[in-house]
């Protein structure tokens, strides 16, 4: 490589580096942000095309998950950066309530045994009241979700099942980082150094991009052919 060419990419590092040592987690988790909502969209605009195409493997439920994870993507942006300045706000109600059905989605769409079904739904009724009459706080809506999901992975099977998996640990990974963190330092980060949130933004666009795999394969719309075919 010759001089001027060592001189360019050095000042092309260097340019990085002052762009990395500038940049507050409040520009890196709007960016990672933007980035799973652009996954999700395509997700949504991929199963649909498949849905309008006849596609056996794209079935109704599976356009609402993804038309469901990519309205909460939405909406949780929005509630993010303009947040209430008293009490709940209705838009974190609706999330609450959309979340519901989301876990309804899920383990239908999983042929699941229709007793588990109605306990999803009381249990998910169950947290977003408590979510909504306790002003709030995440892990009412993450703690039923992450359940729902174990119980996802446990139903299904192959790169599905590794997929649903991927998402607890996602959640349970960056659940741990903040608590972990918080007890470091002695108090909660300020938004500003939260880089925990952009691990939590790529680990779920993996996870996810791992379930839309597993779709194409047929692995969702088919379980019960899928389980025997994975267990022989």
């Amino acid at each position: 490589m010759t001089r001027s060419g060592v001189d360019w990419l050095a000042g092309i590092f260097e340019s990085c580096s002052v762009v990395a040592n500038h940049m507050s987690a409040e520009t890196t988790n709007a960016l990672t942000n933007a980035l799973h909502a652009i996954f999700l969209f395509l997700y949504l605009t991929g199963s649909t095309k498949h849905y309008i195409r006849n596609n056996k493997y794209f079935t109704g439920w599976i356009v609402t998950f993804f038309l469901i994870l990519f309205v909460l993507k939405l909406m949780g942006v929005y509630v993010h950066y303009y947040p209430s300045k008293g009490g709940i706000s209705n838009v974190w109600i609706a999330i609450s309530l959309l979340v519901v059905f989301l876990n309804y989605v899920v383990v239908h769409g999983m042929e699941t045994p229709n007793i588990f079904r109605s306990f999803t739904v009381l249990i998910s009724l169950l947290f977003s009241f408590l979510f909504i009459v306790n002003g709030g706080g995440f892990v009412y809506l993450a703690l039923p979700l992450t359940l729902i999901y174990i119980a996802a992975a446990y139903y299904s099977r192959c790169l599905l099942r590794l997929g649903f998996l991927l998402v607890v640990a996602s959640n349970v990974i960056w659940i741990t980082v903040r608590e972990i963190t918080s007890f470091w330092v002695g108090y909660e980060l300020p938004v500003h150094l939260r880089f925990d949130n952009d691990l939590y933004h790529l680990m779920l666009i993996a996870s996810t991009l791992i379930i839309y795999q597993a779709i194409l394969r047929g692995y969702w719309a088919n379980p019960s052919v899928v389980k025997a075919e994975c267990d022989s």
